[in-house]
């Protein structure tokens, strides 16, 4: 009797447990990108509005370029800065495991109540699939908000600049 179906070959368990935590980091930068320009803005806001800086604390990537114009140095500053959280938010939404369908019930199936790898293994998946879904929302309006920002970005920086 020979054995006539075939094996699916399933990724190892490490493996898949790495692939969750990858996909993680990966969320976690995209979504860092966009708080950084959107904290950079708010807290534009804040300054030409309260004249302190209110707002979250915005972490940029460190861009120094000296010009003699500061709104020039404003502008570029916030169109780089724009042009990384686009390209960083256009590579995440292409990834193919972006592209499926969010499943938090396949997080669950697996588990073992005596096990508490398992228990991790299946909260790190359900925060994955979760920030997937939000990561879909943010991926179907990426240049619209990213545009949206850098300008608000330039104009309030200008406001400030002149107020």
């Amino acid at each position: 009797m020979s054995d006539t179906h075939e094996h699916k070959t399933e990724p190892s368990l490490l493996k898949r447990e790495l692939t969750h935590f990858w996909h993680l980091l990966e969320i976690s930068a995209a979504f860092f990108m966009l708080y950084s320009l959107f904290a950079e803005v708010v807290n534009k806001v804040a300054i030409a509005f309260a004249g302190a800086v209110t707002a979250p604390l915005a972490v940029l990537v460190g861009i120094a370029i000296p010009l003699p114009d500061p709104i020039a140095e404003l502008v570029i500053i916030c169109i780089i800065t724009g042009v990384i959280t686009y390209v960083v938010l256009r590579y995440v939404c292409s990834e193919q495991w972006v592209q499926e369908p969010v499943n938090v019930r396949k997080c669950w199936e697996e588990i073992t109540w005596w096990n508490p790898w398992s228990w991790v293994k299946s909260i790190v998946c359900t925060v994955v699939e979760v920030l997937k879904w939000v990561l879909k929302i943010i991926c179907a309006w990426v240049e619209a908000l990213v545009i949206i920002l850098v300008v608000l970005c330039i104009v309030v920086g200008i406001i400030i600049i002149f107020g």
